[in-house]
């Protein structure tokens, strides 16, 4: 019955159909009712049931929708936006998926992921009696990568949706352009968009950092379609993201994508090609004005510093965290609760030091030992896996100038397990030698 089911829900007609409900989303506008309770409950459905069959399809599905449910504060959407709604949305559609039997893929999840989760919850609880975003995050990363039987086919499609959802993000910014342009200094005008500007870039920065991956790990056997998809996408974001004028989001994108353009094994004549129509289209969109913003916060000092004062900042948050409380408080932390009202609801803009001062020094090094893990199996495999390297370069940029992961921002756990279903779909290619149709060809793929 299943495999009658999945051959008709081929690849080509479940892109329709999710474009379909793609397109249903962004039609409603409406910033004062949520839609009624059927529909939403409808849409829903109708959003995982597929992946029943299509399982691959579901970290893709949960990445695009629940993100842009996440992000888009403008109007109301069919998904919830609350982050208490996501757990029990994910733990459903795991349940329905795994058919009750397949909870064994446990193991696809890194246990430092599951330690970080484990500690960061029981300090919360601890320390201020509340479960915080970032643990219902953690559940959403657990059950996308529960649900992969294929990583290639599953890292293909989530590069699709983070390309997708950074492009559906720039083109409605680009439509609605005046009502998000504030006055900014020296009469300038910045695009600030419907959420903070720096987390807002940040996540167009994925989606550019995906579509390149995807345009250097499948060059060979990559579809023309896809192929259009990406680099429209790209075109589509990085505009926006000049716009925005995130330094930390643009630092984050550069330092990401030069990694991969670099040290890729491209032959240097298409190198050269790539690079003069990138600086072409660099040319166009500066002399378009794109870049004045944030030309203009490059060359100018902000607090007295480029960095907008927050290494000074981050010096006096370490400095006074060892002389605030006790032994405790320094090895276990103030729980998120008690660090906001600690500093009076700021928050710190880098994740490291938001680990230290909210969860102590036990749960810093947890952080960092998680973050290393992604990348801890290629080094010593000696796997040279430059898409991945590229990746983890830009996610570990962003928690220098923000705090994502402290704060719950749904995107970035995905592009945490974007990166670990990257890392185990390229070792396979690697190890195999051969295009990512020839190795799909082999053997599908799961965890050893």
């Amino acid at each position: 019955m299943l495999e009658k089911l999945h051959n008709i829900l081929k690849d080509k007609y479940l892109y329709v159909y999710y474009a379909l409900l793609l397109v249903v989303q962004i039609c409603y506008t409406n910033a004062e009712f949520a839609p009624p309770v059927i529909l939403r409950v409808v849409y829903i459905a109708a959003a995982i049931l597929p992946c029943f069959v299509a399982k691959n399809w579901l970290p893709a599905v949960f990445t695009c929708f629940m993100s842009l449910s996440s992000l888009w504060l403008f109007a109301y959407t069919y998904f919830p936006s609350g982050k208490m709604f996501y757990g029990a949305i994910a733990l459903l559609a795991l349940v329905i998926i795994s058919g009750f039997r397949k909870f064994k893929n446990i193991k696809q999840l890194p246990l430092l992921v599951v330690l970080c989760a484990v500690y960061v919850t029981a300090v919360d609880l601890i320390g201020s009696v509340t479960v915080q975003p970032v643990t219902y995050g953690f559940i959403l990363m657990w059950a996308t990568l529960c649900c992969i039987d294929n990583y290639e086919d599953s890292r293909y499609k989530w590069s699709m949706a983070f390309a997708v959802l950074a492009m559906v993000l720039s083109a409605c910014l680009l439509i609605n352009i005046k009502q998000y342009t504030e006055p900014y200094e020296a009469g300038l005008d910045r695009v600030v968009g419907w959420t903070d500007p720096n987390y807002f870039g940040m996540i167009l920065g994925m989606g550019i950092m995906a579509s390149i991956n995807e345009l250097y790990i499948r060059q060979k056997d990559l579809h023309i379609a896809a192929i259009i998809l990406f680099v429209v996408s790209i075109m589509v974001t990085l505009p926006v993201l000049f716009l925005l004028a995130s330094r930390g989001a643009v630092l984050s994108a550069v330092v990401g994508v030069f990694v991969v353009f670099t040290f890729s094994k491209i032959k240097v004549k298409n190198k050269c090609f790539i690079a003069l129509a990138v600086l072409a289209y660099f040319l166009i969109l500066y002399f378009l004005g794109c870049m004045d913003v944030l030309i203009y916060r490059c060359t100018h000092l902000q607090n007295g510093t480029v960095s907008s004062g927050r290494v000074d900042m981050w010096q006096s948050t370490a400095s006074g965290f060892f002389s605030w409380g006790n032994l405790n408080h320094v090895l276990f932390g103030y729980s998120f609760a008690g660090a906001m009202k600690l500093t009076g609801g700021y928050g710190f803009h880098n994740d490291f030091v938001a680990f230290m001062v909210e969860y102590g020094m036990i749960g810093l090094l947890v952080f960092i030992a998680m973050n290393l893990s992604v990348v801890f199996h290629t080094l010593k495999n000696k796997i040279v896996d430059i898409p991945l390297f590229g990746a983890f370069l830009f996610y570990l940029t962003c928690f220098i100038t923000l705090e994502p992961i402290t704060i719950g921002v749904l995107p970035f756990f995905f592009f945490y397990a974007y990166m670990i279903c990257t890392a185990r779909s390229n070792k396979r290619m690697l190890e195999c030698g051969k295009t990512e149709t020839e190795c799909q060809n082999t053997k599908p793929i799961t965890e050893e």
